[in-house]
């Protein structure tokens, strides 16, 4: 995943020129940032147990925990199926290239052990495994979410739709429509959603979403739960993470 994510606190917004903020951070940190054998020292000390959802890549101060801790799982594809593994996650300080002086080492790196980790997750009721998907295209570059383009999945049978209404998205089955959280679709600002990965997360036998936001020089994923869900919803929003740009 791209640098200089927003944080799970702020609310999603959206790149004008996405492309070219993540091709310039990818060379500013180079792969000394982003590698898991990076060759700045680990970040010791205390866990952060705030944390629960994570995307590899670089981060300004404030955007990634400095001590990610242990427990992690990782969303990662094996072969033509997708799993969760246990993975070790590794954070590195770097200088960033955008508020640091010279010598000044606050950017966080975040890397994991397992190759192509789309997630980082860890979350009491995520248990390792292979894991149920669907048909969609998966991946950072996901099946973009657009006005009056909704996206189809079928699910063990069963057809759902992502579609926006009045800039908001929302997961339809039949009558039921759940808003996705934290999620918005405004093409004159050229705010963008796409699905990055469906299927059943959690084990409960019903359909969870990653979903992908860029916009306003940020980018960064959210993460959606059945297992979670209230009475009436087909999903709980459970974390977004990302960073802000440059």
């Amino acid at each position: 995943m791209s640098a200089c994510r927003c944080s799970a606190a702020r609310k999603c917004g959206y790149a004008k020129n996405k492309h070219a903020v993540k091709s310039f951070l990818l060379l500013a940190l180079s792969a000394t940032v982003l590698s898991f054998a990076a060759a700045a020292p680990a970040v010791s000390g205390e866990p952060d147990i705030r944390w629960s959802f994570l995307l590899p890549g670089g981060y300004h101060e404030g955007e990634a925990p400095v001590h990610p801790g242990a427990g992690w799982l990782a969303l990662a594809p094996v072969g033509k199926r997708w799993e969760l593994l246990p993975a070790k996650i590794r954070s590195t300080r770097f200088e960033d290239t955008i508020s640091d002086e010279p010598g000044q080492r606050t950017g966080v790196a975040i890397a994991s052990s397992r190759k192509n980790a789309l997630a980082l997750l860890r979350l009491p009721y995520l248990t390792p495994g292979p894991l149920e998907v669907t048909d969609n295209e998966t991946g950072e570059n996901g099946s973009l979410i657009e006005a009056g383009s909704p996206v189809d999945i079928r699910f063990k049978g069963v057809d759902f739709r992502i579609e926006t209404k009045n800039k908001r998205v929302f997961l339809v089955k039949g009558g039921q429509r759940t808003p996705l959280k934290e999620l918005s679709v405004e093409p004159g600002i050229e705010a963008s959603v796409s699905l990055q990965w469906a299927g059943d997360l959690d084990r409960d036998g019903q359909l969870d979403l990653l979903m992908g936001y860029s916009g306003n020089n940020s980018s960064g994923s959210c993460l959606f739960l059945s297992s979670q869900k209230a009475k009436g919803f087909l999903l709980k929003h459970i974390a977004c993470h990302g960073g802000i740009g440059c």
